[in-house]
């Protein structure tokens, strides 16, 4: 009998709701506390749980303006003052 695919590793993912700023620093704490909240919500009142925590990912945006960073480099270009942080680090502020 040849090789057969089973599921493994199961898990329930639970998606919080989202939120509406475009403050990145503010949305991640956001999230945080409600994750933290909906851990809680779990452990209190569903059964058969082997474990349950906040998983994330990490994703790079500008410290100035929010925007996701697309350049693999200290200038993304997104904002008035990463161009200026940019222009800064060159010694040809303006």
């Amino acid at each position: 009998m040849g090789k057969k695919t089973i599921k493994a590793n199961w898990h329930v993912v639970i998606e919080p709701l989202g939120f509406c700023t475009n403050d990145p620093v503010k949305r991640e704490r956001l999230y945080e506390h409600r994750c933290a909240q909906i851990v809680g919500e779990v452990k209190r009142h569903v059964d058969n749980v082997g474990r349950v925590f906040t998983e994330t990912e990490t994703e790079e945006v500008c410290e100035h303006c929010g925007c996701g960073w697309i350049k693999d480099c200290d200038y993304n270009g997104c904002c008035d003052q990463d161009l200026q942080d940019e222009r800064d680090r060159a010694g040809t502020a303006t």
